[in-house]
């Protein structure tokens, strides 16, 4: 015979695979509900395949050429005295993902400090993976800090 306190215990397990159970088929509905598997509710269409970059700009330094979306490769000069960079970006599809030298950043955010080394080139990858989650862009930004 079964306590009531292992009776309560079953009854919320069962509970708990129940709801479970339901935020799966709710989660399978959804990316479904447009009859093509895009995921997106009400639209009727794919995502887009959008991998491009609004801004660009560095928290030390100039980047050359100025920023053009369609460019993908940048060089920066930095002063001596100048230990650390960060780089800010937005994506043009808001619903893009950005990363910063494989750390994700917020849409317009910056990324964490990124060291540099005097006498150095440091390389940092900005890469733009569109709302698709297939299509994706690289921008690399060349940063040379100077020995003195």
């Amino acid at each position: 015979m079964m306590s009531n306190s292992n009776r309560l215990l079953a009854t919320r397990l069962q509970r708990r695979v129940a709801v479970v159970a339901l935020w799966a088929f709710a989660v399978v509905a959804i990316v479904a509900c447009d009859g093509k598997g895009s995921g997106l509710i009400g639209t009727g269409g794919t995502a887009t395949a959008t991998a491009s970059l609004r801004s660009l700009t560095v928290s030390a330094g100039t980047l050359t050429p100025a920023f053009d979306s369609a460019t993908t490769a940048y060089s920066n000069s930095v002063t001596f005295g100048t230990p650390s960079i960060t780089v800010a970006a937005t994506p043009t599809a808001s619903s893009s993902v950005v990363t910063v030298n494989g750390t994700v950043v917020a849409s317009g955010g910056t990324s964490p400090s990124i060291p540099l080394t005097a006498g150095t080139t440091t390389q940092i990858f900005v890469r733009v993976v569109a709302p698709d989650t297939i299509t994706a862009r690289t921008y690399t930004i060349s940063v040379v800090r100077p020995i003195s």
